[in-house]
C-alpha cells in the first residue's frame, strides 16, 4: 500500500475498483462541448429569470416565505443577537421575550438570505435570486458530473433535460434547503469521483479533493440530507476497500471522515444548542419527519406511495418519466452486457448519486408526504437516465435520415416543456386552504410603525410543540408582509379593547362573520377594500369609555382575553 495522495494512481485505487480501462475513458469537452454546456446554462437563467420579483404566493412558498423571515431577522437584530441561530418573531419590536428560535435545520441557508438581504435589499428578488443560482449551479454542475463519467453526450442531453423540469422551473425558484443543498452536494460528488477517476476528471485530483471538502462541509451545514449524501459516500468507499481486501491509505480515510464528521458536530451541536441542550426535542423532530410513533403517520402506506407517484409523474412531466423509465431498463441491460458504454457504466455510479436523494424520501416520510420538492436530490440521476434514453432513441432513428436523431430529441425535450407550461396554474397558486391577503398585508404594513398591532377575524396561525412548549406561529408569509403583530377579534368587546394598539382591522368575509362585518361597516371607516379583503381604519372610531377603562395595559406581557387567539 503506498503513500500517494489519491486512490486513482495506486494499487490502492485500483484495489477499490475505480480505476477505469481506457476505453471507459470518456473524450473531453471539446469546443462544441463548451459551447453547448454555455448555452445551456444560458437557457437555466434565462428560465430563473422568470418571474423573479414574484410575490411569495406560489406552490410551496411558505417555505420561501419562511426561509426569507429568518433570514430579515439576521438582518434587522444583526448576528450579535440571533448568534446564527433561525429566529423568527411573533411582535415586530427589537425585545428578548418577542423572539423565538426555530431549531429544526442547519443553520447556513438563512446565512446566506442575509448576505443576498444586505447587498439588494429585503424583497423577492434578493430572495429568489438565490434560489435560481443554485439551481443554474446544480445544473452546471449535473453536466460536469456526467461529462466526466459518461462522455459529452451525455453531459449534454442530461443538461437539456433538466431545462423543461417543473421541480426546476418552478421550485428552483425556492429558497429550500433542497434547493441549495443540492448543488453542494453534487459539488461534493464532482470532487469525490475526480479524486478518484482522475483520468476522467483532467487529472487534478488535488484540486477535486478540494471540492469534495468544500462541498461536503457546506451541504452539511444546509441541510440533514447532506450526512446522508456523506455516509453513503462513505460507506461506498469502505465497501470497495474491504471487498478488495486491501486498506486504503490513512490520506484516504481522513479525506471521507474527517471533513463529513466535522461538519456532523458542528451542525448538531449547533441544533442542539438552539434546543438548549434538549435531547428529546431533537429525537422528536427526527420522530415527527420519519413518521416512526405511530400517533404521527400523516398517511397510509397506500396514500403515501399515491402521493409520491403523482408528484413524480407532476414535477418530471409524463414524457420525462416515461424516458427516465426507458433509460433505467437500458442501464440494467448495459451493466448486465458489462458494456463498456454509458449505458453500462451508469449504474457504477449510481449509489452516491441516487441513493441518499431516495432515503431523504423513504425514510422521512412525514416529510415527503408534505414537501414534493424532496424529489430534487435525485433530479440529476433521473437527468442521466433521460439522456441515455434520448441517446438510445436519437441512434435508432438513424435511419430515418440524417436529420431523424436531432428532431427526435428535440421533439421528446419539446413535450416536457409542453406539459411544464400546461402545469403553470397549478404550480403558480396557492393552495386554496392557505389563501392569505398579501396585498392588504402590505397595504397595512405600508401604514402603520413597526411597533403596531393588527386584528382581524382569521386564524393565520398553526401551531407546533418545541423545546419551549406548544407555540403559535404566524403563517410565514403573513409574518412576511404583513411584518406586524396580529391578533384575531371577533367581538365587538375585543376590539374595542385593542384599538388603542392596533390602526387597522383586516376582514376577511365568511358566513360565520357575518354580523361581524356589518358590525365593521357600521362602526369604522373602510379605508381599501380587495375582492375579498376589507381594510378598516379604527381610529375613527370613537370610544365614549376613559382611556384608563379601555386601555388593557401591558399587552406583550398580559394579553386580553381570550389567551389563546394570540399568535
Amino acid at each position: 500500500m503506498g503513500k500517494a495522495k489519491h486512490p486513482g494512481s495506486t494499487p490502492a485505487g485500483r484495489s477499490a475498483g475505480l480505476r477505469p480501462r481506457v476505453s471507459d475513458v470518456p473524450a473531453g469537452p471539446g469546443r462544441q462541448g463548451r459551447v453547448g454546456f454555455l448555452l445551456i446554462l444560458a437557457a437555466a437563467i434565462g428560465i430563473q429569470l422568470i418571474d423573479i420579483n414574484r410575490p411569495f404566493i406560489d406552490r410551496h412558498d411558505w417555505a420561501t416565505a419562511h426561509q426569507s423571515q429568518l433570514a430579515r431577522n439576521h438582518l434587522r437584530y444583526g448576528l450579535t443577537v440571533t448568534k446564527t441561530r433561525c429566529m423568527y418573531t411573533k411582535f415586530v419590536e427589537n425585545r428578548p421575550d418577542a423572539r423565538r428560535i426555530y431549531p429544526d435545520h442547519p443553520p447556513l441557508l438563512p446565512l446566506v438570505l442575509t448576505l443576498s438581504m444586505a447587498v439588494f435589499g429585503v424583497s423577492e428578488i434578493a430572495v429568489r435570486s438565490v434560489a435560481g443560482a443554485f439551481t443554474v449551479a446544480s445544473i452546471g454542475l449535473t453536466m460536469s458530473l456526467a461529462r466526466g463519467l459518461f462522455g459529452r453526450s451525455v453531459s449534454l442531453l442530461a443538461g437539456l433535460a433538466l431545462l423543461p423540469m417543473p421541480i426546476l422551473v418552478y421550485f428552483g425558484h425556492i429558497p429550500s434547503h433542497e434547493t441549495v443543498a443540492l448543488p453542494f452536494a453534487l459539488l461534493a460528488l464532482r470532487g469525490y469521483f475526480g479524486w478518484l477517476l482522475p483520468e476522467q476528471f483532467q487529472r487534478r485530483p488535488g484540486r477535486d479533493a478540494a471540492l469534495f471538502v468544500v462541498g461536503t462541509v457546506l451541504m452539511i451545514l444546509t441541510s440533514w440530507v447532506g450526512m446522508l449524501f456523506a455516509g453513503v459516500i462513505w460507506a461506498r468507499f469502505a465497501f470497495r476497500v474491504v471487498t478488495r481486501k486491501r486498506k486504503g491509505s490513512a490520506g484516504a480515510w481522513c479525506l471521507v471522515t474527517l471533513p463529513a464528521g466535522i461538519a456532523t458536530l458542528v451542525t448538531v451541536t449547533h441544533v442542539l444548542w438552539s434546543l438548549e441542550w434538549n435531547l428529546e426535542h431533537l429525537y422528536g423532530l427526527f420522530a415527527y419527519r420519519t413518521g416512526i410513533n405511530q400517533s404521527e403517520i400523516l398517511f397510509t402506506a397506500g396514500s403515501w406511495l399515491v402521493c409520491q407517484g403523482t408528484w413524480l409523474w407532476r414535477d418530471y412531466t409524463a414524457v420525462g418519466v416515461v424516458l427516465a423509465g426507458l433509460g433505467l431498463l437500458l442501464a440494467i441491460h448495459g451493466r448486465l452486457r458489462r458494456s463498456g458504454e454509458p449505458s453500462g457504466r451508469l449504474l457504477r455510479y449510481a449509489v452516491p448519486l441516487v441513493i441518499p436523494g431516495l432515503l431523504w424520501v423513504l425514510v422521512f416520510r412525514n416529510g415527503s408526504f408534505v414537501h414534493e420538492y424532496w424529489w430534487l436530490h435525485a433530479t440529476p440521476f433521473a437527468a442521466m437516465l433521460i439522456a441515455l434514453a434520448l441517446s438510445f432513441l436519437s441512434r435508432v432513428m438513424r435511419r430515418l435520415g440524417r436529420a431523424a436523431p436531432a428532431l427526435t430529441v428535440v421533439v421528446l425535450l419539446a413535450a416536457m416543456a409542453g406539459e411544464a407550461a400546461a402545469r403553470y396554474g397549478y404550480f403558480r397558486r396557492w393552495p386554496a386552504a392557505d389563501v392569505f391577503p398579501y396585498e392588504p398585508c402590505q397595504y397595512v404594513r405600508a401604514h402603520t410603525p413597526p411597533a403596531a398591532w393588527v386584528l382581524g377575524n382569521r386564524v393565520l396561525w398553526s401551531k407546533r410543540d418545541y423545546y419551549e412548549g406548544p407555540q403559535q406561529i404566524l403563517l410565514p408569509s403573513v409574518a412576511w408582509y404583513l411584518d406586524r403583530f396580529y391578533v384575531r377579534a371577533v367581538t365587538p368587546e375585543e376590539i374595542a379593547a385593542l384599538t388603542d394598539h392596533a390602526p387597522y382591522y383586516l376582514f376577511m368575509p365568511s358566513e360565520q362573520d357575518r354580523a361581524l362585518g356589518e358590525y365593521l361597516r357600521r362602526t369604522f371607516t373602510l379605508e381599501a377594500e380587495w375582492p375579498d379583503v376589507y381594510v378598516f381604519d379604527l381610529t375613527c372610531h370613537h370610544d365614549p369609555r376613559p382611556p384608563d377603562e379601555r386601555s388593557p395595559g401591558n399587552l406583550f406581557f398580559d394579553p386580553p382575553a381570550p389567551p389563546d387567539n394570540i399568535p
